[in-house]
């Protein structure tokens, strides 16, 4: 019987998954910034007819947050596949920063939506979101609260990875993932000295109008404006914008996991350019020694990446992913 619920929910994720890659998802209704009694803004998405469950996304750092493209098609998969979705809106991430206020925001409405809704919270974070969405699972011990979190490529420690990035060289970009990177990289930094940098009215708009749709915006595009406007601008280096150590202490999983009692399961990219999956692996063998543990999984494949399915040869890494995002729909 437990090897055909997990064959019917392994179908499920698959369907899922096409529904992100093929098909435009539009079932559904969105109500844009809720908010919950302390005042967490948050984008609601209610599927049409009886609910599965209620999942939260966390994404990282991403200036479009709750808006970006790609997440509000990922969310919608979600709904058609039955869940409720809620992003919340979290302004560290969306600024490019580290702050403890949406660890706070993340808790806050986890608790109102168990409020409100009176089952466990299911979440899938991406990145720096999901490494947030850890530190407030272990800072507000959710139990009854959360029953499981998917994870995409998080950290483990910041105040080691900090270190290790402040003081890596650059490398030149050698193909366009790599440049991609990069771009980002020098926007991010570019956006926390805007009011320096001298640009024009119009060049603020435009520069604010990438980063708003990064992600789906192509290479060429984004190249020709760093080229044409950031270049020579006072971008500052990482290590002029380190948070102090402490803050990095606090938000980072690192040393807080015995606390978490909830389900956790990661899929992370070995292709990652900023978390290695060994962040992951770290991640895995403190949760291993949990007093008490709902389970732990960690698959390092090159399939998905956040929110964007790749194409490979590694079928058997295929059937896995579909068994671990069958999960999310255990007790539907």
């Amino acid at each position: 019987m437990q090897k055909v619920k997990r064959y019917r929910n392994s179908l499920r994720a698959g369907r899922l998954l096409l529904r992100t890659l093929v098909f435009k998802p539009n079932k559904g209704k969105i109500f844009s910034d809720q908010k919950t009694l302390r005042g967490t803004s948050y984008d609601l998405y209610e599927p049409i007819g009886s609910t599965k469950g209620i999942h939260m996304m966390v994404y990282g750092l991403d200036y479009a947050g709750e808006k970006d493209p790609r997440l509000v098609h990922f969310a919608k998969a979600y709904v058609d596949s039955g869940f409720r979705v809620a992003i919340p809106k979290l302004p560290g991430l969306k600024s490019f920063a580290f702050e403890i206020g949406d660890v706070e925001r993340i808790g806050d409405l986890i608790s109102s939506l168990h409020r409100q809704y009176g089952f466990p919270i299911r979440i899938t974070a991406f990145s720096v979101g999901a490494g947030l969405a850890l530190v407030a699972l272990s800072q507000y011990s959710f139990e009854e609260e959360v029953d499981l979190i998917l994870m995409f490529s998080p950290y483990y420690s910041l105040p080691e990875l900090w270190a290790s990035m402040s003081n890596s060289k650059s490398i030149t970009p050698t193909n366009e993932r790599e440049m991609d990177h990069f771009l980002f990289g020098q926007m991010a930094l570019a956006y926390q000295n805007i009011e320096s940098l001298g640009l024009t009215a119009s060049e603020r708009t435009e520069f604010l109008g990438i980063l708003d749709k990064y992600c789906v915006l192509p290479l060429t595009e984004k190249k020709e404006f760093y080229d044409r406007v950031l270049i020579g601008k006072e971008i500052p280096e990482l290590c002029d914008l380190s948070p102090d150590v402490k803050t990095l202490e606090l938000l980072s999983p690192a040393g807080k996991l015995n606390n978490i009692s909830t389900r956790v399961l990661i899929i992370h990219d070995p292709e990652d350019m900023v978390f290695s999956p060994e962040q992951s692996r770290r991640i895995i063998l403190e949760l291993s020694q949990r007093r008490v543990s709902k389970g732990e999984r960690l698959l390092v494949t090159p399939l998905l990446s956040h929110v964007s399915p790749r194409v490979t040869l590694k079928a058997f890494d295929l059937l896995i992913i579909l068994d671990i995002i069958g999960e999310l729909f255990n007790c539907t």
